[in-house]
């Protein structure tokens, strides 16, 4: 049995999970899917061409009938499911990639530094980047030099842009520094 989990980010927050398995059945291989934490929908092995793995819903009760998995390289994939809501057919296209646990820690570090910036500065969640670097040069003066690149940076590993470790590294400690000079501990 294989174990796994997924998360869709948008704006650096979760929007979506689903735990999901593949298994063994009595009537071969199923990947079992738990969108959001729901009761669990089988879909059965169609087709694996090493590449794709193409599993469909046999028991038709969910609106998802197709799912397909296609390999990206080493460390991506892009997942294709299918189905029709009300009769009106749909597909939804999802890019994946592998995250190892730096990745996941920086994203949690600078989820938590620009939910605690946007606090501190009381901006709106929706507010972008070019607003809350406005409002951050008004409020801390030249303190807030940098934190453009700052936020851009942090926003293009939220999306999905491989870094390096030392990257990775400088970035949270620009994100610590930040909060020092601009008092954001404890916001």
């Amino acid at each position: 049995m294989l174990i796994g989990m997924s998360r869709t980010l948008q704006g650096g927050r979760t929007v979506a999970f689903e735990f999901m398995r593949i298994a063994a059945g009595p009537d071969g291989v199923v990947y079992i899917a738990q969108p959001r934490g729901k009761p669990p929908v089988e879909f059965a092995l169609e087709t694996w061409d090493g590449t794709t793995a193409v599993f469909v819903n046999r028991g038709g009760e969910d609106r998802v009938k197709r799912i397909a998995y296609r390999r990206d390289g080493a460390a991506a994939m892009t997942a294709r499911i299918e189905g029709a809501v009300a009769g009106a057919n749909f597909s939804e296209d999802y890019a994946y990639r592998r995250a190892g646990a730096a990745d996941i820690a920086i994203e949690a570090l600078y989820a938590r530094f620009v939910r605690d910036l946007r606090r501190a500065l009381d901006v709106p969640t929706d507010a972008g980047i070019p607003q809350i670097v406005r409002i951050a040069e008004q409020r801390f003066g030249p303190a807030a030099t940098g934190l453009q690149s700052l936020l851009l940076h942090g926003e293009a590993v939220v999306a999905g842009h491989r870094v390096s470790e030392p990257d990775m590294l400088n970035l949270a400690r620009q994100i610590e520094q930040f909060r020092r000079v601009c008092q954001l501990v404890g916001v």
